[in-house]
């Protein structure tokens, strides 16, 4: 597998283009090197094994997740596109969820930050407060030790109450009031509201093992629409994505699975 240890930026240069004659519209035709921020160097912490960055909406800040540092590390953003390091939240004693952090999904002002482990099988919940700063707040998981999750999955099965054994990839609503997560050892896809108090609640979990039909073995990419009527998820050892319709109430239900090299089920 790919592994980085850098983050570089990178600034196009814009210029225009007719496709008719009737319309211009903007290309990029070169790129040149900004910045490059390289883990361990110049103070910089939280690159060993980058997974995924996520900018904030206002623009403020990066965020990046680590899966060899198991590690949540922000960055500052400036006008002039430069990044500066601000913060790095490592697994520890006092900081749980971040074991092989592989994704995050931010909420729509930026204030919540939500990572999934593969390790920890959890969902770590930060919170930024009104200096831009983050806070550890806490972690969702079962607490059931990875060496049993990935050698031994028939004895963890009936253990595993959250869907969240080998978390990959999270997603969110585009109201802040769900999230989802796609899990690679359960199989499934795990939905979660999030209520009035920001409180996390388990709501619902579909597994692969509920009907042939779900395409979840593997599950390791979850996308919302961005009106949020469907939610739609990649299961690698299935070749196949599946398509759910999110419910008025905030459930899924089974729309349609497509699967490499086969006719479409669809219900």
């Amino acid at each position: 597998m790919f592994k980085s240890n850098l983050l570089v930026i990178l600034l196009g240069t814009l210029t225009y283009g007719c496709i008719s004659s009737d319309s211009e519209v903007p290309n990029f035709e070169t790129m040149r090197e900004k910045q490059t921020l390289t883990d361990n160097r110049s103070g910089v912490d939280g690159l060993g094994g980058a997974r995924v960055a996520e900018l904030t909406p206002d623009g403020r800040q990066l965020l990046v997740v680590s899966a060899d540092d198991n590690s949540l590390s922000i960055f500052n953003t400036h006008p002039n596109f430069e990044l500066t390091f601000s913060q790095i939240f490592v697994n520890n004693s006092n900081i749980s969820g971040l074991n092989g952090a592989t994704s995050l999904a931010l909420s729509s002002d930026g204030h919540r930050a939500y990572v999934v482990s593969f390790y920890d099988s959890a969902v770590a919940i930060f919170e930024r407060d009104e200096q831009e700063n983050y806070q550890f707040i806490r972690s969702i998981r079962d607490g059931l030790p990875y060496e049993d999750v990935f050698s031994d999955k028939e004895s963890v099965r009936a253990k595993d109450t959250l869907g969240l054994l080998g978390a990959y990839d999270i997603a969110i609503a585009p109201d802040n009031s769900q999230i989802f997560v796609a899990s690679v050892a359960s199989n499934a896809v795990s939905i979660f509201d999030i209520n009035g108090s920001n409180n996390i609640v388990s709501k619902q979990v579909i597994r692969d093992s509920d009907n042939i039909e779900y395409g979840l073995g593997g599950a390791v990419n979850i996308v919302v629409t961005p009106d949020g009527s469907q939610v739609i998820v990649a299961g690698f050892n299935e070749d196949s994505i599946t398509i759910f319709n999110r419910t008025a109430n905030g459930l899924l239900e089974h729309s349609q699975t497509l699967v490499n090299g086969k006719h479409q089920v669809e219900k």
